[in-house]
């Protein structure tokens, strides 16, 4: 079994602030490990988050190994992360535009409104779901997360409200169903604007009243718990086109949080660039041999249209290909060098095959890739492609010469 563990930090507003958001924590949950980062420091500060149940007081810039590192000693055998898989939400930024909105996550998270959260596809609208559960007073208790694409009509009120024994054909076990799992906790209906007519109109009801009737079943069981939900679609032109519920969308945005898409924060960029470099070499097990300064210019310039879900996947792809050298601007995707996949020139039939040209290429550099994709005035990702495509393996033989695999596919 894996423990709960709350992680405040003062990013968000004042270290003051955090440690006494700490305090109404531990007072509502003696026993629930809280770890405390904090941008600046003192003693005064550090007393305070002792007096008010800190278990553990972390400064500066922390990594997420340090981070692991105090959960291990924090939580109890047994349910350490090496025993359970450890989820900690952590809003990686510190632009001005990242303060300003952890400050209003903060708030957020020290009432129980029902939140609307809206933003742009991959900007993080799950992340802040979470951190305003954990920021806040039901984070002992859990946090449910729903995909409202993902629920089909005909088992929306099975998976939702619960089902007694018996209650139709294959329902041979009772379930209580995922709103009352989080009982105390938080609900999180994510891609809220996906949910059908039918599931709206159920939702409603639950909004309304708080309370659920599983099927088979004439009881009415009631509910403690907070609605989070989350859209990157217009849900004011989804109710004019009749497609959404007025009545439903004024429930859902009782508050309102937008968060801003990377481009609007481009100082955020290095930070995650970093965060997930760090996340990759450890989950592969190599030294990161970093980025360049071209290649951060041309990476904080992107606009970045998928957010921060497209860069992370930018980095991974970069891991893949390049995992030991350092990254430059040629070794950068094409969306984000400006070559939106342009493929180089094709060769007259007069001119030497593209596969002898890469062989020669690659010969007269030595094998040194970068060198070679710049004679070639290609990026070393098109490269990699062109070689892969041409069954060239890359590896060196005698003297710079081609490997007998080369020469042989070449012949």
């Amino acid at each position: 079994m894996c423990s709960n563990v709350v992680i405040a930090s003062d990013l968000g507003g004042s270290t003051r602030e955090t440690i006494e958001s700490a305090a109404r924590i531990r007072e509502k949950s003696s026993t629930v490990p809280i770890v405390l980062i904090v941008t600046n420091s003192c003693e005064d500060f550090a007393v305070a988050a002792l007096k008010a149940g800190v278990n553990d007081y972390l400064k500066g810039h922390v990594t997420a190994q340090q981070l692991i590192e105090s959960i291990r000693r924090l939580v109890p055998a047994g349910q350490s992360p090496s025993n359970c898989q450890l989820k900690t939400r952590m809003w990686i930024g510190d632009s001005e535009v990242s303060r300003s909105l952890l400050a209003y996550v903060s708030r957020l998270a020290s009432t129980n409104s029902t939140v609307l959260i809206t933003g742009e596809t991959g900007t993080g609208k799950d992340l802040a779901a979470g951190l305003i559960h954990s920021m806040g007073g039901r984070s002992a208790r859990p946090f449910v997360a729903l995909n409202c694409a993902a629920i089909p009509d005909s088992l929306l009120e099975s998976e939702l409200f619960g089902r007694e024994r018996g209650a139709y054909t294959g329902a041979d076990t009772a379930y209580e169903g995922r709103l009352k799992m989080a009982d105390g906790g938080t609900v999180f209906f994510d891609e809220i604007g996906d949910l059908t007519a039918y599931g709206q109109a159920k939702l409603l009801r639950v909004l309304e009243s708080r309370q659920v009737q599983r099927l088979g079943s004439a009881a009415d069981i009631s509910l403690n718990i907070r609605i989070l939900s989350a859209t990157n679609q217009d849900l004011a032109a989804m109710i004019e086109r009749g497609q959404f519920r007025r009545d439903l969308y004024y429930r859902l945005g009782v508050t309102r949080l937008d968060i801003p898409p990377l481009r609007a924060r481009r100082d955020d960029i290095a930070s995650l660039l970093m965060h997930f470099a760090d996340g990759f070499s450890r989950e592969l097990g190599i030294v990161f041999a970093g980025f360049s300064r071209r290649a951060l210019q041309a990476l904080t310039a992107f606009d970045w249209p998928g957010n921060v879900r497209q860069l992370r996947n930018v980095v991974e792809e970069i891991f893949v290909r390049l995992p030991a050298q350092p990254v430059d601007v040629e070794d950068l995707p094409p969306e984000i060098t400006g070559e939106r996949g342009r493929l180089p020139e094709v060769p007259s039939e007069e001119a030497e095959d593209e596969k002898s040209r890469i062989l020669r290429m690659l010969k007269a550099a030595h094998w040194n890739k970068k060198r070679a994709a710049a004679q070639l005035k290609w990026s070393r990702m098109t490269l990699y492609r062109k070689m892969a495509m041409h069954h060239i393996s890359g590896r060196k033989g005698v003297g710079g010469e081609p490997a007998p695999a080369e020469i042989k596919a070449s012949a």
